[in-house]
């Protein structure tokens, strides 16, 4: 039985210095039929102002590729997850779960991409496979 703390079926990536885009090592799920009884699971955390000021963003998507390298044929799944900073308190930590068909590509990643200076690196997001 698989368990979040696999350690291939989970992969953490510090979140954008300014206004830039980053994307997770690959998770493999492997060849042929995915397993039936897991989800993809996207942990975005809670950015301080100091992180992501009013009006910056971060939209957040999980995508898969039959290529480890993602070099063509990139497929966005729950695609559009947006924080926003507003209020001088930044932005709230939140999850995004995605269960791939049997069918679906081999690799898998999270991507997010920043708009506006502030350095949010200090923060992670994580991608597991988890049952």
């Amino acid at each position: 039985m698989l368990t979040r703390k696999d350690a291939l079926l989970s992969v953490s990536k510090a979140l954008p210095n300014g206004a830039a885009t980053i994307a997770s090592d690959p998770i493999d799920l492997g060849k042929g039929p995915k397993l039936s009884d897991g989800e993809l699971l996207l942990e975005i955390p809670a950015l301080a102002t100091g992180l992501l000021p009013d009006t910056q963003t971060v939209t957040y998507t999980i995508e898969s590729c039959a290529d480890a390298a993602f070099g063509s044929g990139v497929v966005s799944h729950a695609q559009g997850t947006v924080q926003t900073g507003a209020g001088g308190a930044g932005a709230a930590a939140t999850k995004v779960r995605h269960k791939p068909a049997s069918t679906s590509h081999r690799y898998w990643r999270a991507k997010a991409i920043k708009t506006g200076a502030a350095n949010a690196s200090a923060a992670s997001l994580t991608l597991s496979y988890v049952t």
